[in-house]
């Protein structure tokens, strides 16, 4: 379960520190792993393509930017300014380079009991949660930043939540369209 362990979700502090703290987590599931006995038969293998337009013109971009330039400018003096102004320069770079078409590719292989799955970027915990229970009878393996780089995939009911969805190139929903048409198309191969 390496993915929850380098979730950004569960980073509790920044710095060297927590570098080691994440590097220790990884090492003792790794230390801690056992064989798993996999039947491979039968190699299938089959891709999900698909293209997204960022118009930039979302509701999230349209009220977010002024209350942040509103926050920055009447608070000055709060130590989270900075943090605050990058939220508020990621937002204002999205909207002014957009519209923006984002072609994304997801790749399945399926060998019986194992499949891999390629997304072209990074998801959160919710969508590799979601893409696992789709497939609870194989050993699933998420490959991220395969085919493109397209930042973060932030699920429909935390968008707007965390700092993912302010360098994401993807519109609310997108992301869960996406992944649901990837498990589909996985899906169609285990048939």
């Amino acid at each position: 379960m390496l993915w929850r362990c380098i979730n950004t979700f569960l980073q509790r502090k920044s710095g060297e520190e927590e570098l080691y703290r994440v590097a220790d987590l990884i090492f003792s599931q790794l230390i801690e792993a056992k064989d798993i006995n996999v039947s491979i038969s039968n190699l299938q293998f089959s891709s999900y393509q698909a293209n997204y337009v960022y118009t930039g013109k979302d509701d999230f971009i349209t009220q977010t930017i002024p209350q942040l330039e509103q926050y920055v400018q009447s608070h000055p003096e709060n130590n989270d300014i900075p943090y605050k102004q990058q939220l508020l320069n990621n937002l204002k770079f999205k909207h002014e380079k957009s519209p923006m078409t984002l072609s994304l590719y997801s790749h399945i292989i399926d060998l019986g009991g194992l499949m891999f799955i390629t997304l072209p970027g990074d998801i959160t915990a919710v969508f590799a949660k979601r893409i696992r229970e789709a497939f609870q009878d194989k050993i699933v393996i998420i490959m991220g930043y395969c085919e493109n780089y397209s930042n973060y995939f932030v699920c429909e009911e935390d968008y707007g939540l965390y700092f993912e969805t302010y360098i994401s190139r993807l519109e609310k929903g997108n992301a869960d369209d996406f992944i649901d048409h990837t498990i589909l198309c996985a899906k169609e191969l285990c048939k």
